[in-house]
């Protein structure tokens, strides 16, 4: 389960990665990214889900919400419909096979907009269940918390998608495997739920800890706490990751290049290789590019052009066929290649 914007770039991951047969083996989880200073309108939330069409169409995908309030009432032709609802009604409208996805938080309204979704569209509903948060409310059990969840929605276990979410692994992360298999082997042994996703992103929100004009390595965190799970839970588990993004939407502006600097993220079988430029992107523009390709290129774990669309596109702005443009071209050249890999790490 790739866990994703509704960015451009992450978009235009995926529509390259359907187009050549790349998400086989993945269910992907979108996340409408609300507004920093003002929440979603009727008609933004109406164009964000048509900007999905070109990326999803035809594959089955989880719908989900960040930084934005899905049970918040908006005014849609005469009536009063919270954010989420109108969002699944845009969807099924434009034919998306989405699955709604309802915190284990979520309020009533989610609750019912969820529920209303998936006997709407049969696709069932995902719960999503942070593992390392704050207290359960009331002092519940958590598997008292879920079952209440369920039932509420009216819904079998076996039409429902448990997700646990570790988050932002931080540098400081030092939670024992162990200690996680505890928590989920009981969910997993079960084997009531249609299925158990365990998911988890260690890209920082800055890369400060990468020099400029440099590349570095920086750990997947969570791909070596999945390494240390043991095969047996891992048999029933699903694994998912934010690919090359930070779990929280960008601080800045990245679709006007905001004052980033110049990078590209391309992950390896346990770390992430950062090729960062020097100097705000909007000052220096996009010329480093192609030469962070080359840097690309030169290193030993670079794959080839052929291995997926990312790959291509970095090779071919690094022979200077192609321009490079904004950070948004970059996010997906590395998501494209970061699930691709995933993939293959996965089935074999």
């Amino acid at each position: 389960m790739p866990v994703l914007l509704d960015y451009p770039g992450e978009r235009r991951a995926l529509e390259n990665l359907r187009s050549d047969g790349g998400l086989v083996n993945a269910t992907p989880a979108i996340q409408i990214v609300g507004g920093k200073s003002r929440p979603l309108s009727a008609n933004a939330v109406r164009e964000q889900v048509k900007r999905l069409v070109p990326a999803l169409d035809g594959q089955m995908f989880y719908l989900d919400f960040v930084r934005a309030k899905p049970d918040r009432l908006l005014s849609f032709r005469q009536e009063k419909l919270t954010t989420a609802a109108l969002v699944y009604m845009q969807a099924s409208k434009r034919g998306l096979r989405f699955i709604p996805v309802l915190g284990i938080s979520g309020s009533d309204r989610c609750l019912n907009a969820v529920a209303d979704a998936a006997m709407t569209e049969g696709r069932g509903a995902a719960l999503r269940v942070p593992l390392l948060g704050k207290a359960v409310p009331g002092g519940k059990k958590l598997s008292a918390l879920i079952n209440d969840r369920v039932a509420k929605m009216g819904l079998d276990r076996k039409d429902v998608d448990l997700w646990f979410d570790l988050g932002y692994l931080t540098e400081d992360f030092d939670v024992p495997a162990r200690r996680i298999e505890r928590m989920l082997e009981g969910y997993v042994a079960s084997g009531s739920w249609r299925r158990v996703v365990l998911t988890g992103g260690s890209m920082p929100s800055s890369l400060g800890a990468v020099p400029e004009n440099s590349t570095r390595f920086l750990p997947r965190r969570e791909w070596q706490l999945w390494s240390k799970l043991s095969s047996g839970l891992r048999d029933g588990l699903d694994y998912g990751d934010y690919g090359i993004q930070n779990p929280r939407p960008p601080a800045i502006d990245t679709k006007r290049g905001g004052i980033g600097r110049s990078n590209i993220r391309y992950t390896t079988e346990d770390r992430y290789l950062i090729a960062r430029g020097k100097g705000p992107t909007s000052q220096v523009g996009t010329t480093q590019y192609a030469g962070l390709c080359r840097d690309l290129m030169r290193h030993k774990c670079f794959r080839s052009a052929d291995y997926s669309w990312g790959d291509k596109v970095i090779s071919l702005c690094g022979d200077e066929l192609i321009e490079p443009e904004t950070q948004g071209m970059w996010r997906a050249a590395g998501m494209a290649h970061h699930i691709t890999l995933a993939q293959e790490q996965l089935s074999s």
